[in-house]
């Protein structure tokens, strides 16, 4: 049996999950989502500080906190911890497609800018292994 497959979920196709049917059921949650987004390049990657997730969310840390933990148990990000030398330790935060969520149609389109990316069946359905 194959392991399950990753990969980059576009951010617009994201996006647009976080705010439809299947998206998270609470409005917080929702909330830093799409406040994370904003930081985030167009294959979903970013890595803001809390404290500028908070000033951007206009929530408290406990808050962001809490919910980019759920978002991340429900499956819509992977965080990964990176330090570089003796530096400060800084969290980067990838997109994903949580198992729950239905698959992207294989003739879903997104068009960003210049780009047409097609969306085909194998889009990341993964949970976080943490």
């Amino acid at each position: 049996m194959k392991p399950p497959r990753s990969e980059i979920l576009p951010l617009l196709l994201w996006r647009k999950r976080i705010i439809g049917p299947d998206g998270p059921d609470d409005a917080l949650t929702r909330h830093v989502l799409l406040t994370l987004s904003v930081f985030m390049d167009r294959h979903g990657r970013c890595f803001p500080s809390v404290a500028r997730l908070v000033e951007a969310a206009r929530l408290s840390k406990p808050t962001v906190v809490k919910y980019l933990k759920r978002a991340r148990a429900e499956g819509w990000i992977r965080v990964t911890r990176r330090r570089r030398g003796q530096g400060w330790a800084h969290h980067h935060y990838q997109t994903l497609l949580p198992d729950t969520a239905p698959a992207p149609e294989a003739s879903e389109v997104i068009h960003s800018g210049r780009e047409v990316i097609h969306i085909s069946a194998e889009v990341i359905h993964n949970r976080p292994s943490d």
